[in-house]
């Protein structure tokens, strides 16, 4: 199952803002995300799982900006799928960099039965 979502994620620890407004841009992303899986209704696949989060955005950012500037995405998703995102649940998440054009920015996700996957929670950048 994959969807697309209108966000901006950026690398929160480099952002140096009012915290209201980070609040803000979390509580959108989640938003967002959430109004996103509202598409497959009350379909929710079964653990283990690969969560494969893209960051489409015209600058890239460094690794780990790149798993940091996902963090409020992976929140939604576990809520929707009703688990924590912590280290004890078999899901393995992945966030990847995609290029996109001046001023284009969004998330795609993508989330893959993993028969493979442990129970711990890997993260991976496409530099590993």
């Amino acid at each position: 199952m994959a969807f697309e979502a209108p966000c901006r994620l950026e690398n929160e620890v480099n952002k140096h803002e009012h915290w209201r407004v980070a609040h803000e841009r979390a509580t959108a992303q989640r938003r967002e995300v959430a109004i996103a899986l509202l598409l497959f209704g009350r379909y929710r696949p079964a653990l283990p799982l690969r969560v494969e989060i893209t960051n489409v955005r015209p600058k890239a950012l460094d690794s780990d900006g790149l798993v940091i500037s996902a963090k409020w995405v992976r929140d939604a998703i576990a809520r929707w799928l009703g688990v924590d995102d912590g280290p004890r649940v078999a899901i393995q998440w992945v966030v990847l960099p995609e290029k996109a054009p001046a001023g284009l920015y969004g998330v795609r996700v993508a989330i893959f039965q993993d028969e493979s996957a442990e129970n711990s929670v890997t993260e991976r950048s496409p530099t590993q």
